[in-house]
């Protein structure tokens, strides 16, 4: 078995518009190379990549905005928050606090969800709540 990275496969409808909120709001960067009519980010050792489709277009797996969850993990979620907000991410529901994991949910333009998340030992959580 090989050890490619694992590419997850992202539908939007415009990828000018989406470029704009995975640079800004999630700061990522392009990866080089991208095939004609994708567009591709590193996430640590994995890609996502994004592929042109229209909303009415292709199918139930690869719809826009309809089957997109990905989790990302930060190392200040209060910092990051503030700076997706500024950024103008959508943030959607509430921020979640539940056995020392910080989340929230930020939708990119065409409603795929992205949850930012931080994973607290006891001690950050403790200093933090003091800070």
């Amino acid at each position: 078995m090989t050890r490619a990275p694992a590419v997850l496969r992202v539908a939007v409808t415009s990828q000018l518009r989406a470029r704009r909120f995975y640079e800004r709001v999630l700061r990522l960067r392009p990866a080089p190379n991208s095939p004609a009519g994708h567009l591709r980010f590193w996430v640590g050792n994995r890609l996502i990549e994004l592929h042109a489709r229209s909303r009415q277009g292709g199918s139930v797996q690869h719809a826009v905005g309809k089957s997109t969850h990905v989790a990302l993990r930060v190392a200040d979620f209060c910092y990051e928050y503030q700076r997706m907000t500024s950024a103008g991410g959508s943030f959607v529901g509430q921020v979640q606090q539940v056995r020392g994991v910080w989340r929230a949910r930020v939708s990119d333009p065409d409603g795929n969800i992205y949850t930012v998340l931080e994973v607290r030992t006891p001690a950050a959580s403790a200093q933090q709540s003091r800070s």
